[in-house]
């Protein structure tokens, strides 16, 4: 339709097509013309486009289809106002879309806007809020600050003042001190002139008053005299008042002497039978005394079992070394019997094997009492060793049922006489535990026992062991500075020697060693420990809590308990199996519900064997004098 109006080339419309009919030329045609017509040389205005249309109007006025042009003519309008009113609504429908697609966009900016507006209250918020704050901390830094100030100015004045005060108490003290120094200066000047004014007076005074001090001391003497001298005379010529004074000065004398030996012997009876000596350290030899004060436990003490199989109880041992001290409590309990003389022990192995124990229990199960002494206590006497050791053996003989007198440590005091470098004193106390102990008797038993009874020295070595410039000697050393590793490495057998004296050794009758548990005797002590501190444990009041074995009764789990145990626990004794089973009963209590499980065993167990390595540590950086060696 544009293309008709402003000319081209295009299809021609249903006007043109009729004015072509009709006979009108059109611009393509006059086009063709020659350059007369289209060029126009004239100036101003063209009138060749009224010409044109001067001659359509014309041509139209004599075409007889010109009715049928103009209704072509108004369809053709018709249908461009058509066209035009359709561009027209697709015109308002477009700015209709640019009006909503223009309100979407005012709402997107909207909604922007306000996000943007809220962030920015936000941010003013925050930055108010920061403002705040930071007002606050200082208010509170400026407030602590002046209270820091308002502090030390008051320590300052209180410092200021407790100054003042000082120098007050100073200066009173100082002129109190030139007071008094004055007074007193004073005072002997005083005193001075006084006795420079007296002084005549004095000296006379005191010459009047030894004259007559003189004159009655003569005069009381010449009366003694006298009276001494006229009593001698008659008693002197009265034979029978003399013979009367000297017996009874000779009784006098007798009775004080008497009444003094009297008085020591009586005292040492009753010390001796009654007293204990300081050397025993425990004893189950009870006074009179004590058994009036406790009536129950001497009845118990008497009516207890003397069977020579209590003497291994509660004590855990190896089935031989078990059989062979159950010989030996009923070899001693026989001996009682029949009064015969007792068998001295020695008892030697690592401590907390058991010694101890079995020495009471042979004293029970035999009807003997026991009395138990350390080696370690005679040394500290010095001279008094001997009269002490001479009253433990005075209060042995006194016992009735027998006494068995239980000697632990024995090597700190028994040791040889030849080689041990030992004081005079301790001699002296050796020699006279030798002399009470020389004859046998039926009314004590000696056990002696012993930790360490052997000394280790290094043997002679190999003359190709020695460079041949070597001039010192390898001599006997204690174990204290030697150890077997020192023999490993030197290539040396280890020779052993006893430490006791050789009188001692002659006393001994029979030797056991106590060796350290096997696996067997380590389970059956854990089991016994367990069940006393943990599984029958009784709480100590009415309200105590007993404790609780979690894994108790479950099945094999508590003998596969017992057996691990027993084999992480391979090196130690008696005494430390029982002393992990009081630290286990203190791990229970330690528990919110008293409750003991297999965790809290494995934990106290795992800490007592990184203990006992510990201590073997310091006992090797000590030089292993305290390890025991078979």
């Amino acid at each position: 339709m544009f293309g008709g109006l402003f000319g081209g080339g295009g299809p021609k419309s249903a006007g043109e097509a009729a004015l072509a009919s009709a006979g009108m030329p059109n611009d393509g045609d006059g086009k063709k013309k020659g350059k007369k017509d289209e060029e126009y040389k004239g100036g101003g205005f063209d009138p060749r486009g009224l010409e044109r249309a001067a001659k359509a109007a014309k041509v139209l006025d004599n075409s007889p289809n010109t009715k049928l042009i103009f209704e072509v003519i108004q369809e053709e309008q018709k249908t461009k106002q058509m066209e035009h009113q359709v561009q027209a609504a697709q015109y308002q429908a477009y700015q209709d879309q640019l009006a909503v697609e223009r309100v979407g966009k005012e709402a997107e900016e909207q909604r922007r806007t306000l996000g943007a507006k809220t962030e920015h209250h936000k941010e003013v918020a925050k930055y108010n809020d920061r403002l705040e704050r930071e007002r606050f901390v200082g208010q509170l830094n400026a407030k602590k600050q002046l209270q820091e100030q308002e502090i030390k100015r008051q320590d300052e004045l209180a410092e200021r003042q407790a100054a003042l005060k000082r120098k007050n108490i100073e200066h009173e003290a100082k002129l109190r001190q030139e007071t008094e120094l004055k007074r007193v200066e004073e005072e002997t000047k005083g005193r001075i002139r006084q006795e420079r004014d007296n002084h005549d007076l004095r000296l006379e005074q005191a010459k009047l008053e030894a004259s007559e001090q003189r004159q009655t001391v003569l005069e009381g003497i010449k009366l003694a005299g006298s009276t001494l001298g006229e009593g001698a005379r008659a008693f002197l010529s009265d034979k029978e008042k003399m013979a009367a004074a000297v017996a009874t000065l000779s009784a006098i004398a007798l009775g004080v002497y008497s009444a003094k030996v009297g008085t020591g012997v009586a005292g040492r009876y009753v010390e001796a039978r009654l007293g204990k000596p300081s050397l025993v350290r425990e004893t189950s030899r009870s006074s009179v005394l004590a058994d009036l004060r406790s009536p129950v436990a001497t009845m118990k003490r008497i009516m207890a079992s003397t069977d020579a199989s209590e003497a291994l109880s509660g004590v855990v041992l190896e089935p031989k070394l078990a059989d062979r001290l159950s010989r030996v409590a009923t070899s001693t309990s026989n001996t009682k019997r029949n009064k015969a003389p007792f068998r001295h022990l020695l008892l030697y192995g690592p401590p907390g094997t058991g010694k101890t124990m079995f020495a009471k229990g042979l004293a029970r199960s035999s009807g003997l009492e026991y009395a138990i002494l350390t080696g370690g206590d005679v040394a500290p006497l010095g001279r008094d060793a001997v009269t002490e050791i001479h009253k433990v053996f005075d209060w042995a003989n006194t016992s009735k049922k027998g006494l068995l007198l239980f000697i632990d440590e024995s090597d700190a005091f028994l040791r040889k006489r030849s080689t041990e470098n030992i004081s005079e004193d301790l001699r002296n106390a050796l020699n006279a535990f030798l002399y009470r102990t020389g004859e046998p008797t039926d009314k004590f038993m000696l056990v002696y026992a012993s930790n360490q009874p052997e000394q280790v020295s290094v043997g002679s070595p190999p003359s190709h062991h020695l460079a041949a410039s070597t001039t010192q000697s390898l001599s006997t050393v204690t174990l204290a500075s030697i150890t077997p590793a020192l023999c490993l490495l030197t290539a040396l057998p280890p020779r052993r020697s006893n430490q006791f004296d050789w009188a001692v050794n002659d006393r001994i009758d029979e030797m056991v060693e106590f060796d350290l548990p096997g696996l067997e005797e380590r389970r059956r002590m854990i089991d016994m420990y367990l069940s006393k501190y943990l599984r029958d444990a009784e709480g100590s009041s009415s309200g105590a809590k007993k404790i609780v074995v979690s894994f108790d009764g479950e099945g094999g789990g508590y003998d596969k308990i017992l057996d691990q145990a027993a084999a992480r626990t391979d090196g130690f004794s008696g005494r430390e199996i029982a002393k992990l089973a009081i630290a286990w009963q203190a791990s229970a209590y330690g528990s919110s519900d008293n409750t003991f499980t297999e965790q809290l065993l494995d934990t106290t167990l795992s800490a007592h064997i990184d203990q006992k390595k510990r201590k073997e540590l310091w006992n090797e950086a000590a030089g292993g004098s305290a390890m025991y060696l078979k």
